[in-house]
């Protein structure tokens, strides 16, 4: 374990500690050298996990007298959403989707905008080896079509990695796509007709709600919380109103609520799915970005009827650009396949090589090792900075993985209003409307927390937080 995973070990051990007051408010904590004893490190690593809880204003040091306990106020999450009405209806997109998803033209300042990682942490040099090895070693195979489901050297390693949640994949079950919206489109394609009805977490990701509009399918949006996610009650009452074909969900650090599934729910949510006879597509881009010491398990761990196609990416942990997802599943597997090579043929041979050498050198996992304690250390910090400068009122998530955060304003102050004046100064932002398709909260951000916490991040984050307070004071004058 790597000094930087140790000292922030320490940190979560302690946070734990102090927020169940086990460690009290304004008591003394455990001196330098009893947390050297404690937990067996040096005292640089155990100042680097006191000075962390200092950013974090859990702890705070006095001249001489050590380290002691603040008071802390119990966070402000992000409250759980109730669409107006829970039935079906047409997805209403809006423009802007695409202005968002457009490259910028003129000066940009800094990006919150996108959820994808800053070049600087995406593994260019392991990379660099694969594309060396498979230069050297596959030439001939550069200019072939792989033909679908796909490479099946990659196939035996994505379904290798699946034991690190628990799960049993067989690399016949596995289908390369051209990321994680492909595998999306694909699946969706797989169980539903046009004019069928679709359940999704709400917010959901935007690009699913174009893809439900593009294939003319009807939504119903189904309340969620920003901690445990989909209300499964809810859902089973959609489901026995309206002949729901399929439920479309991400279990761990969902994109933008960042909320993580509770295990006792995705078995509830499979025993629900075998009850009402749909399909479970499940969108898990950031299960491997987690922050605990174990993978949480996605639904498809508990899926003892073939009910879930799984369906994920190296576009969030990795490499954007390469545009390389899969899917799993059995049952839909030939619909899917035979959808694939009617659309596409085959997936570009290329990526397909240069990441099972990524795989199989090992190099994926040491990257994500890497990543995961970067994006662990500075998220709370982003965090702490948000709730010290945005409005009074302000509630932002706590995702235990990822780099996606959603804001909440005071009620009063529009997202659509906040993306136009920060796009206006070079800063550029994701408003909450997007991810609704019915009756979009109009108060609410996503921002992506993707490359290192810089003073320009941190600038912008300034220069945001005094846009919604203008417009706060605006709004009350």
């Amino acid at each position: 374990m790597s000094k930087l995973h140790r000292y922030m070990e320490i940190s979560e051990r302690l946070s734990r500690e102090i927020q169940s007051g086990i460690l009290p408010a304004g008591e003394k904590a455990p001196s330098l050298r009893e947390i050297t004893k404690q937990f067996g490190v040096s005292l640089g690593t155990a100042l680097q996990a006191y000075e962390h809880l200092e950013k974090l204003g859990l702890l705070r040091s006095e001249p001489k007298r050590g380290f002691f306990v603040n008071r802390i106020n119990p966070p402000r999450l992000p409250e759980k959403t109730v669409p107006i009405a829970i039935q079906p209806a047409d997805v209403k997109s809006l423009p802007l989707v695409d202005e968002v998803l457009q490259p910028t033209i003129g000066e940009t300042e800094f990006s919150f905008a996108t959820a994808e990682l800053d070049v600087i942490w995406q593994p260019v040099q392991g990379l660099e080896k694969a594309l060396r090895a498979v230069v050297r070693d596959e030439m001939a195979s550069l200019g072939q079509y792989i033909s679908s489901p796909g490479h099946p050297a990659l196939r035996q390693q994505i379904a290798l990695r699946s034991f690190e949640w628990g799960g049993n994949l067989h690399a016949d079950e596995v289908l390369i796509t051209n990321g994680a919206t492909d595998a999306l489109y694909l699946s969706l394609r797989a169980c539903t007709q046009p004019g069928d009805i679709v359940a999704t977490e709400s917010p959901a990701y935007f690009g699913l709600l174009q893809l439900l509009q593009n294939l003319q399918l009807q939504v119903i949006e189904i309340p969620t919380d920003s901690q445990t996610g989909i209300d499964l009650a809810a859902l089973e009452e959609a489901c026995h109103a309206f002949p729901v074909k399929a439920v479309v969900v991400s279990a761990s650090f969902q994109n933008p609520f960042g909320f993580s599934m509770p295990d006792s729910h995705k078995a509830q949510l499979i025993t629900l799915a075998n009850k009402r006879d749909f399909a479970i597509i499940e969108d898990d881009v950031y299960g491997d970005l987690f922050f605990s010491n174990a993978r949480p398990k996605p639904i498809k761990a508990f899926d003892d009827k073939d009910r879930v196609i799984y369906c994920n990416s190296f576009s969030k942990t990795a490499v954007p650009g390469y545009r390389l997802g899969w899917c799993a599943t059995n049952r839909y597997l030939p619909r899917i396949k035979q959808l694939q090579i009617e659309q596409n043929i085959a997936v570009s041979s290329l990526p397909q090589l240069v990441m099972h050498r990524f795989l199989q050198q090992g190099d994926y996992s040491k990257h994500l090792l890497q990543l995961r304690e970067r994006l662990q250390r500075q998220l709370p910090e982003i965090i702490e900075t948000l709730q010290q400068h945005m409005p009074p009122g302000t509630r932002v998530s706590r995702p235990d993985g990822g780099f996606v955060l959603w804001l909440e304003l005071p009620g009063h102050i529009s997202a659509l209003d906040v993306y136009v004046e920060a796009k206006q100064l070079g800063i550029l932002v994701t408003p909450g409307d997007l991810f609704f398709s019915q009756s979009p909260k109009r108060n609410c951000l996503r921002l992506s927390c993707g490359s290192p916490f810089s003073l320009e991040m941190k600038t912008a984050m300034m220069k945001l937080s005094e846009i919604c307070q203008s417009l706060q004071y605006a709004g009350t004058s």
